[in-house]
């Protein structure tokens, strides 16, 4: 069978036909497609002849309208859809030998609600490497590369090292590698941030693996896989805001030992300098950008004896963070890990974002592959991240590890577009100057503009008086999407009421009455996760008298967020700032004023005009719940096609599920009936599933024709179906219907008919009591139909 693989041109393309109405699922020319072998001809397809590798098929739209689709032949035959419109006279103007082959993602046969969820976001969890990529990772589990440092000293196993701008798929090829190892016999551990956790999650490669060290695959943050394999030292760990407590007392004692001593006020990245540069010294200082520019705020914080700061963690009985790798370090030199190991061909652990790490606790790892390295069992140690989105000062840097020299992969960037990657990596001129300055190491180069997936459109700068004038902008554009909001409720797509959502970058937590409407991201919640469309609202904030080199990583991680839509919301201050330190990056931009309510209007329409991707993160499980609740309050009960699919996604299951439906219960209750039945109707015509069609019945009563709507997940969905009759058998319970409640059991989950209850033999007949009841009269006493009254 044939594989069916998009562009994302091509996805993107399907996306705005859906948007204007144009669309239609093409899962059944999807499907001919399928099984149609290579040379053979295809339905509804021809040859173009000015393109020799294109063709074209079509699908009939209705009214003499019809949808073309695109498509070339990948060298294993699969079908690779490249571009899609509404037949016009436009269709063909553009030079298609210029339609972008990547980056490309598999299609796995979605349909419905599921082909909506792929196009809109879902795709993103069958990704298709890029040679590229693939030529890289497959360096990694190769036992020939060199395993000394300097040529002098013995590392003791295969490290490698992938330094990559923002958007060149790092993770992806990461976590496809790890699973490629793991069916070849590898021992993997894959650690990553727990932002990147539950996209990670979705993918469909990782979805058939498992998360625990013992079976020899492991994915998750280095405290979580800390906390598996080393459970007594996980739990003496504080959680940072406790250590920044900490260290706000002891800045306190230093001054009272020094009274000519003023530290300000400390805050979170104070912390991660003290741990980095005042706990541990290191060699590579002298190099390190982030210590020679914040040498003056490391010395005041040097006067914080680490003596002190052990002593106040053994009060507590617990271990600072650097100390706790350090002991992982010694623990991993003399403790056996051949659980983690037995019968397996070798050893792979892979760091993804390293960059955020302490140099302590990539030592730690270190040391572990150390000890797992033996002639029989190879272990590699795989660090992947971007110097340039470091958004903590840290001491990490590649030299400083002392392994191998970092790879700077030449991968072309699938993120941003060119006009995003000109504006955005402007803003690592000042950390250029500054590294210059100080006499240490030049950043990395960030992506090529002209390697960029789509020239896209020009970024967008609106500049306002001052912060409270540009906090309308946020109350103008939540008006402007309630204004569109009655065409995504009459759409009955919660899909696209998600991908709807603006997503709104800031540098910090954002906390902001309109967050019903709009996503509110910080950098930390942002990074490495990607959206087509963004406002950076308010983001260029610093504290002292210049921003510092985290203070431009961070801005360059915020803005390298976005594909195609990149507008940046400005006070007039920082418009200043920008002009001062980045003035060309001024001319990579459209300026308006946010006096102009025209212009801002029409910027709004320009934001929402290009949807997001549903991002089913744990983040907005609050919200898909307020949709579904929201959308029965108002004139007529109104429900979402796709919600269940929705709900799947983000693993609103069991309890948590049952607890959503009755609380959409009782709000459907409250209409009329007529209203109630009506939908009933249109559900059961435009759905085909008996989810919804169940959950309309129990909000009217008819509990019997509740549970037979579902029985088709019987067989396909045990546990959903069993948790949907439990929850019947329970509201005829709280109805005083205990019998009922028994007999619904006994007949759908095969549950035992409790031997003090009245009419056992009414327990396997299926419908309501009365009815079934009146029917054994009738056989056992043999009353006709009609003769009932005579019995009187």
């Amino acid at each position: 069978m044939r594989q069916i693989q998009f562009t994302r041109k091509a996805i993107k393309d399907l996306q705005r036909l859906q948007s204007s109405g144009s669309s239609k699922t093409p899962e059944r020319l999807l499907h001919q497609l399928t099984q149609v072998k290579k040379g053979d001809k295809f339905l509804h397809t021809i040859h173009l002849r000015e393109y020799t590798h294109l063709w074209r098929s079509r699908i009939d739209l209705g009214g003499g309208s019809s949808l073309r689709l695109i498509w070339s032949e990948t060298e294993d035959g699969s079908i690779r859809f490249l571009y899609a419109d509404q037949r016009g006279d436009d269709t063909y103007a553009d030079d298609l030998n210029q339609l972008p082959q990547e980056p490309a993602y598999l299609w796995h046969g979605e349909s419905g609600a599921e082909w909506s969820l792929f196009m809109n976001g879902a795709y993103n969890a069958n990704p298709i490497l890029t040679q590229q990529q693939r030529s890289t990772s497959a360096k990694v589990g190769i036992n020939n590369r060199h395993t000394t440092h300097k040529a002098s000293r013995r590392i003791g196993f295969f490290p490698h090292i992938t330094q990559s701008p923002p958007g060149t798929g790092k993770t992806i090829t990461a976590a496809v590698r790890a699973c490629e190892l793991y069916n070849a016999g590898w021992n993997v551990i894959f650690l990553l941030p727990q932002r990147l956790l539950e996209d990670v999650k979705g993918f469909r490669c990782m979805q058939s693996m498992p998360s625990n060290p013992q079976q020899g695959f492991f994915y998750g943050t280095f405290q979580d896989w800390i906390s598996r394999i080393s459970p007594d030292l996980s739990q003496l760990s504080l959680p940072p805001e406790d250590e920044l407590s900490l260290l706000r007392k002891l800045a306190i004692r230093a001054e009272k030992s020094k009274p000519k001593l003023k530290i300000q006020e400390i805050g979170l990245r104070d912390l991660i300098l003290f741990q980095a540069f005042v706990l541990s010294s290191g060699s590579e200082r002298c190099k390190n950008s982030v210590y020679k520019e914040n040498k003056s705020r490391i010395e005041a914080l040097s006067h914080i004896q680490p003596d002190w700061w052990n002593q106040e963690f053994l009060k507590l009985g617990k271990q600072p963070r650097a100390n706790i790798a350090r002991r992982l370090s010694e623990k991993w030199k003399q403790v056996s890990t051949s659980a983690l190991t037995e019968g397996k061909m070798g050893s792979i652990i892979i760091v993804d974002e390293a960059q955020d790490y302490l140099t302590s606790e990539t030592e730690a790892l270190k040391q572990l592959c150390k000890n797992l390295h033996r002639d029989d069992h190879p272990t590699h140690l795989w660090l992947l991240g971007d110097l340039n989105q470091r958004i903590m000062p840290v001491d990490f840097d590649w030299g400083a590890l002392e392994l191998v020299k970092n790879e700077v992969v030449d991968w072309e960037c699938f993120r941003n577009s060119k006009h995003i990657l000109e504006f955005s990596n402007l803003l690592l001129s000042p950390v250029i100057d500054a590294s210059r300055r100080h006499g240490a190491r030049l950043p990395y180069k960030p992506a090529d503009p002209d390697k960029a997936y789509e020239t896209g459109e020009s970024v967008k700068l609106v500049v306002y008086p001052d912060q409270a004038t540009a906090e309308s902008f946020l109350e103008k554009l939540s008006q402007s999407i309630g204004n569109s909001r009655n065409e995504i409720q009459e759409d009955r797509s919660l899909v696209r009421k998600l991908a709807n959502r603006v997503k709104i970058l800031t540098t910090e937590t954002y906390e902001s009455q309109y967050s019903d409407e709009l996503d509110f991201l910080n950098v930390h919640e942002v990074k490495g996760r990607e959206f087509d469309a963004c406002i950076a609202f308010n983001i260029f904030v610093f504290a002292g008298q210049s921003p510092a080199s985290e203070d431009w990583w961070q801005w360059y991680t915020l803005l390298t967020r976005t594909r195609s839509r990149l507008l940046v919301v400005v006070t007039q201050a920082q418009y200043e700032l920008l002009e001062a330190h980045v003035p060309d990056i001024l001319l990579k931009c459209d300026r308006t004023s946010g006096q102009c309510q025209s212009s801002v209007n029409s910027l709004c329409q320009w934001i929402q005009s290009e949807n997001n991707d549903v991002e089913f993160a744990v983040a907005e499980r609050e919200v898909v719940k307020r949709y579904l609740v929201n959308a029965l309050r108002g004139e007529k009960p109104t429900l979402f096609w796709d919600t269940y699919q929705v709900l799947d996604r983000l693993n609103i299951r069991g309890k948590e599920r049952t607890a959503l439906e009755e609380k959409m219960i009782q709000l459907i209750k409250q209409y009329p009936i007529s209203l109630i039945a009506a939908e009933l109707n249109t559900v059961e015509q435009a759905v085909g599933t008996g989810l919804l069609t169940s959950l309309l019945l129990r909000s009217m009563g008819q509990c019997w024709q509740a549970a037979r709507a579902v029985d088709c997940l019987k067989e396909t969905d045990s546990n959903e179906y069993g948790r949907i009759v439990e929850a019947i058998a329970k509201m005829l319970e709280v109805n005083k219907l205990s019998v009922e409640a028994a007999r619904l059991r006994c007949q759908k989950l095969d549950a035992p008919y409790p031997a003090h209850f009245p009419f056992p033999e009414a327990a396997q007949t299926e419908g309501n009591i009365v009815d079934v009841l009146v029917g054994i009269l009738k056989a056992k006493f043999q009353i006709k139909i009609g003769e009932l009254y005579e019995c009187d």
